[in-house]
């Protein structure tokens, strides 16, 4: 038998007491909290499966330069200016990181031998007029040194180039002795 306000209790005719009423109102809540956490999820799903397209588009920066490629150099041109430090013996890898302001460019090169040292990345005059090239140049051992692995041999060189120095460049090469390696975007 319920209780009734009459007694000065303070209690109102079913109230706290597990009537019908008060368990519809808790599923009733608890069916609009769960509504609202699909909803939710529905939307953060559209909006990842949409953030995977931009990654793949041409909007997206990391996308502006995609992975190198090699070709085999040409015969060096003599009439270069005189230089204390030669081109590398080979391009083994070229990365392009875009920055804020530009982009970083990372070259690994292939020595002859072991002891090769002061990499620099030397820009040259391209044909096209399409692209940035520069030849990966390092100074030789003052003395001589053994072959050694390919790890002992291997030469990083880098620089920064702005967004201005960029322009519209398609592709950015790099030029060794024996070949070249060009990314393109």
């Amino acid at each position: 038998m319920p209780i009734t306000g009459s007694g000065g209790c303070g209690l109102s005719s079913g109230a706290g007491l597990g009537y019908a009423s008060d368990t519809a109102d808790a599923a009733d809540k608890k069916g609009q909290d769960m509504g609202k956490w699909m909803v939710t999820a529905v939307v953060t799903a559209a909006v990842v499966v949409g953030c995977g397209r931009v990654s793949e588009s041409r909007l997206n920066p990391f996308n502006w330069f995609g992975g190198d490629s090699e070709t085999v150099a040409a015969t060096p041109d003599t009439t270069a200016e005189v230089r204390d430090d030669v081109l590398i013996a080979q391009v083994l890898n070229l990365k392009v990181e875009p920055t804020p302001g530009g982009a970083i460019i990372s070259t690994l090169g292939l020595a002859n031998t072991q002891g090769f040292w002061e990499a620099v990345l030397v820009p040259i005059d391209t044909q096209d007029g399409t692209g940035l090239a520069f030849e990966f140049r390092v100074k030789q051992p003052v003395t001589a040194a053994p072959v050694g692995a390919n790890a002992a041999r291997e030469v990083l060189a880098g620089t920064f180039l702005s967004t201005q120095t960029l322009g519209d460049a398609r592709t950015i090469t790099i030029v060794a002795g024996q070949n070249r390696r060009t990314v393109s975007r």
